[in-house]
């Protein structure tokens, strides 16, 4: 097991709530570049705009998603984006950082997955000394979706932030906070989860 997934299964065995170990609440956010997905334009429909799809929505929430019959993630590595979809149509574009593929141990694994009901407001791993918040689990407790990383006061590694919107994780989905946020609150469980390149 890779060691995300160690760190995570050992806090949910264990119980460990949203304050993280220690408890403790995070720090403000807000004003941090890696808050935000940088530079994603919303993806419109061609021609006319009287026949242009609508743009995607930032404020989706559960409840309307749950009422999609054709709703699934699109995790394109390519592009280093995930796309929140009904059918073919995008509900909401991510800027991600997916692995950085040169092994086994930091690879994002590529096929067909489901939202499990695995999720949680913080973990932390001491020995690589990086955690993050808001994760979402869709292969057992190993490969996630989370924020950007952090480090044990849940303050945002600006090395790593940087990253966003290339390969540069374990094997992890990360997004930014807005994104991991709004990911954690309104993905339902069950959700289709496919990842390509």
């Amino acid at each position: 097991m890779a060691w995300w997934g160690a760190a995570v299964l050992g806090m949910v065995l264990a119980g460990c709530g949203a304050g993280g170990p220690g408890g403790g609440a995070a720090q403000p956010l807000d004003a941090h570049p890696a808050v935000h997905s940088p530079g994603v334009a919303p993806q419109t429909g061609s021609g006319s705009s009287a026949s242009a799809a609508p743009p995607p929505r930032a404020d989706l929430t559960m409840a309307e998603l749950k009422n999609m019959k054709n709703l699934w993630i699109d995790c394109d590595l390519s592009r280093q984006r995930v796309y929140i979809k009904d059918g073919d149509r995008v509900l909401r574009e991510m800027v991600t950082s997916s692995g950085l593929d040169t092994s086994p141990d930091n690879t994002t694994p590529r096929g067909t997955f489901y939202i499990l009901p695995y999720r949680d407001t913080w973990f932390y791993n001491p020995q690589i000394k990086e955690g993050a918040m808001y994760w979402v689990a869709f292969q057992g407790l190993e490969f996630l979706f989370h924020s950007v990383p952090m480090d044990e006061n849940h303050r945002i590694i600006e090395s790593e932030a940087k990253k966003l919107g290339q390969k540069a994780s374990h094997g992890c989905l990360r997004l930014s906070m807005e994104d991991a946020k709004w990911f954690y609150e309104n993905i339902p469980v069950g959700t289709k989860v496919v990842i390509h390149d």
